[in-house]
């Protein structure tokens, strides 16, 4: 598990699944370690279609050259 931990008493969860996340400065990307502010919900959906297809593109790459990806 990893948390982050703010000085004005927040704490984020970045583990598990890409998520949405609206705190009360603005809406975040969160999740697989990562912590990624965006400007509204519809910018984070579609940062989140991209970091996921980002991903599958990467591990069908890796799977062409021998490798094998867990998850």
């Amino acid at each position: 598990m990893s948390i982050l931990k703010f000085s004005d008493g927040i704490e984020i969860d970045t583990s598990g699944e890409l998520r949405l996340l609206e705190l009360y400065d603005g809406w975040y990307v969160v999740g697989e370690g990562r912590l990624i502010p965006v400007k509204d919900r519809e910018e984070g959906e579609d940062k989140i279609k991209y970091l996921r297809k980002d991903y599958s593109y990467s591990k069908a790459l890796l799977g062409l050259f021998g490798y094998e990806v867990w998850k």
